[in-house]
């Protein structure tokens, strides 16, 4: 009889765990749930030491909030000399910039520069926020472009109803946060002879120089969240089959009668005296 109500005890602790795990998970999957932007890198030509229209396009996937607010974040290891943004109808744009311990030449050559930019973020004007459904192309122009393989661009996301979404994460970096989204990843050609020396010429003639076109990777690939929601799923099979198990083995524990140890004495009594 004891290890019965001992086995009932541990099949209704089981079944507690099993309840509380899941919850957790279920927890975490909306934690883990899929960002309502999307944002995409439109094509363009980029080539290193070049200069470059880069448009990124932002929708809004999200059923009822808006987005009010959009940065573009550039690479504080590869700082761009002369970055501007284009003119978007709905979005007023605003440039942060930051000292360099060594002065970056200008686009056309002619000079240098102190101050780089690290940011650009727009802010919708009020009443005329990018409602669900809708998209925005912000474009900026930059140059000149890193001598490097790729560009990596981050991108912060703010919605009416107060949730960021950072599109930030670099390639190969582990995430700060659980929610941190792959950055936009620009590759860049390398220049060649011939688009050296055009950029050359038309430095010296004060015009701005044109890259060759090269393919270019996005942070929309929706990735992100692919390896927790693989976790949420296992977590919740094991959690499920621990209470299906559960379940069984208390159906089978047989239900002994409690025996009321007085009364059984009291008989004993009588019969001793009678």
């Amino acid at each position: 009889m004891e290890n019965a109500h001992r086995l009932q005890r541990r099949s209704k602790w089981a079944l507690r765990v099993a309840i509380a795990g899941a919850g957790a998970a279920l927890a975490l999957l909306v934690l883990t749930s899929p960002a309502a932007a999307n944002v995409t890198l439109l094509p363009s030509p980029t080539t290193q030491g070049d200069a470059a229209n880069l448009t990124f396009r932002v929708s809004n996937d999200s059923a009822a909030a808006t987005i009010n607010r959009i940065e573009v974040q550039l690479p504080e290891d590869q700082p761009i000399a002369e970055v501007y943004p284009l003119s978007t109808d709905n979005w007023a744009p605003q440039i942060t910039t930051r000292k360099v311990a060594t002065p970056l030449p200008s686009l056309h050559g002619s000079g240098s520069v102190t101050d780089a930019t690290t940011a650009v973020t727009w802010t919708a004007m009020p009443g005329l926020e990018l409602k669900p459904g809708q998209s925005v192309d912000l474009t900026v122009a930059a140059g000149p472009l890193p001598n490097s393989p790729q560009l990596v661009i981050g991108i912060i996301v703010t919605r009416s109803d107060g949730v960021v979404e950072r599109w930030t994460r670099a390639p190969g970096a582990t995430s700060a946060t659980i929610d941190e989204r792959p950055a936009v990843v620009i590759s860049l050609a390398p220049a060649t002879g011939d688009a050296a020396a055009a950029h050359n010429h038309g430095a010296a003639a004060g015009a701005q120089p044109t890259g060759v076109a090269a393919p270019a990777s996005n942070g929309s690939n929706g990735d992100g969240n692919s390896p927790y929601i693989k976790w949420v799923l296992v977590i919740l099979v094991v959690l499920g089959g621990l209470t299906v198990v559960s379940l069984y083995r208390q159906r089978r524990i047989p239900t002994a009668p409690e025996t009321d140890e007085k009364s059984d004495e009291e008989r004993e009594l009588v019969s001793h005296k009678s």
